[in-house]
């Protein structure tokens, strides 16, 4: 993943960027990763003490991940500037605080969107989809994972959210693929 700088006058035409992989955030580059599947990236303007941008949390979706020697397990890499410095952190199911656990072809970081919905209100949260997540016996009924503050690898907690969980319209059926896409918005101040 790149990230290209801009202004007024566009995008920058130099090499000027900053480039993101696998080994950005201490883990093995592999073939089919899939790094960059799924990106957002939310600036933060209300943060203090934290030079300009005062605070964003970049998000970038690596579905094809394996994880504890399973294939295409996925995982979520994490960009978060707070407090005046960043911190690179790799989230799977399989990272405390985050429900579920890494199974083969789920697919975790599918999508991604990040945004103010959960947790403390002026925190950066996101949703991360896992479209081949099983619901009890129902293959591929598809979930997503709804991880609040992003900006503490330490202090992560997730919320599943799947057509099962309560308030949640509809009801699971294999191959739904919940979690395909997903998208936020902020409600309210």
């Amino acid at each position: 993943a790149q990230i290209l700088y801009g202004g007024a006058g566009g995008l920058a035409i130099s090499d000027a960027s900053t480039n993101f992989n696998s080994g950005t955030f201490g883990q093995a580059i592999a073939a089919g990763d899939q790094f960059g599947y799924s990106v957002d990236v939310v600036e933060d303007v209300g943060q203090g003490g934290t030079p300009s941008p005062d605070a964003y949390a970049l998000a970038i979706g690596v579905p094809g991940a394996t994880v504890g020697g399973h294939d295409d397990a996925g995982a979520l890499a994490v960009r978060a500037a707070y407090d005046g410095g960043t911190e690179d952190f790799w989230i799977t199911q399989d990272t405390e605080g985050i429900p579920g656990a890494a199974e083969a072809g789920d697919r975790f970081g599918h999508a991604v969107s990040c945004g103010f919905f959960g947790g403390e209100p002026t925190l950066v949260d996101c949703v991360v989809g896992i479209p081949n997540e099983d619901i009890g016996a129902l293959t591929d009924a598809g979930a997503a994972t709804l991880v609040q503050d992003i900006y503490f690898n330490d202090e992560l907690v997730g919320v599943a959210l799947d057509q099962d969980a309560p308030g949640v319209p509809n009801s699971a059926e294999a191959g739904d693929g919940y979690g395909s896409s997903v998208d936020t918005i902020r409600v309210g101040g």
